[in-house]
């Protein structure tokens, strides 16, 4: 068989040869490729390996990390709410106290003086009382104990309410109260209530700050392109809004105060009002001048904007 096989290949054409052994080439050069392409593939599947479990290490020990950081979130989350308790607690007595020294006071039949006096004591505390109040709505809310009641918001019947809950205060005090509203303006998600307090709040502060026979103006009205509304408070204040309220509301200033007028003139609702708008995804920014007055401004998505969806609870 041997010396047949080697009597054909003598007896092939040379040509045939020729591609014979180039076709066996071809084929060994292939088995070479294939087998290196076999060993780059097993080192590439070992070095991806290696790399699932560094990569499975680094997830496990971020994941750990993670946990970490929520367990001591919530740990100071429960600490801030203790603390706040703690504190709304401790300021619920003293005033509990002062009302009911203002109650004797006032049975002893003080002069017209006197009374005006306690009067107006009465109105201070009921306004911690309100303030106590609103802190303790909003940080509830920050821990998730309380929700906010997101629907479709009128601010013109908003604005109303509040310009009616301070008719008293504003004819007190000798200022005017305007109101304007942009017509056709748009609604917006949100807690009504909430909103309302905010809006309190920033007017509260106006009109204590703005002098007899000023005037304190409300504006609502729509922005561009269209997915903001904006409500502004305009006061007729002579001094600039103290540096610890404009750090409150992350505004700018200009003058100088003294830091006795700055703790002075620090006011807590400023603070709700802040933590309300922050919560409605909303801002608030501030101008304030001296001799000029000050212009608080509220942005807050519209009901089409996307921003909030009804119904969506976050704090």
């Amino acid at each position: 068989m041997e010396t047949q096989r080697k009597a054909r290949q003598e007896d092939m054409d040379p040509v045939n040869q020729r591609e014979m052994l180039g076709l066996r080439d071809n084929i060994d050069e292939a088995l070479h490729r294939l087998v290196q392409d076999y060993q780059n593939m097993e080192s590439l599947n070992r070095d991806l390996e290696i790399r699932a479990k560094f990569a499975e290490t680094e997830l496990e020990l971020a994941n750990s990390k993670l946990k970490t950081v929520h367990e001591n979130l919530e740990a100071y989350h429960a600490h801030q709410a203790s603390m706040l308790n703690a504190l709304f607690r401790g300021l619920k007595r003293p005033l509990s106290v002062i009302e009911e020294h203002i109650d004797q006071l006032s049975q002893n039949n003080p002069s017209g003086e006197g009374q005006f006096s306690l009067d107006q004591v009465r109105a201070e505390v009921h306004k911690l009382w309100q303030i106590i109040g609103d802190l303790a709505t909003v940080e509830a809310v920050h821990l998730g104990v309380v929700q906010l009641k997101l629907e479709s918001v009128n601010l013109e019947e908003v604005v109303n309410r509040v310009a009616g809950e301070h008719e008293d205060m504003i004819h007190d005090k000798g200022v005017f109260l305007n109101k304007v509203v942009a017509k056709g303006l748009p609604s917006v998600v949100g807690d009504r209530n909430q909103l309302k307090v905010a809006l309190s709040h920033l007017v509260d502060n106006a009109i204590c700050c703005t002098p007899a026979g000023g005037v304190v103006t409300i504006l609502a009205n729509g922005s561009q392109p269209g997915d903001y509304v904006r409500l502004s408070v305009v006061d007729m204040r002579k001094d600039i809004l103290g540096k610890m309220g404009m750090r409150m509301l992350q505004g700018t200033f200009s003058g100088s105060q003294s830091i006795e007028d700055e703790i002075t003139n620090v006011d807590l609702g400023l603070m709700v009002t802040k933590q309300i708008i922050s919560m409605h995804k909303g801002e608030i920014t501030v101008e304030s001048k001296a001799g000029k007055g000050t212009v608080f401004t509220l942005s807050l998505p519209t009901a089409d904007s996307g921003c909030i969806e009804r119904g969506q609870n976050f704090g």
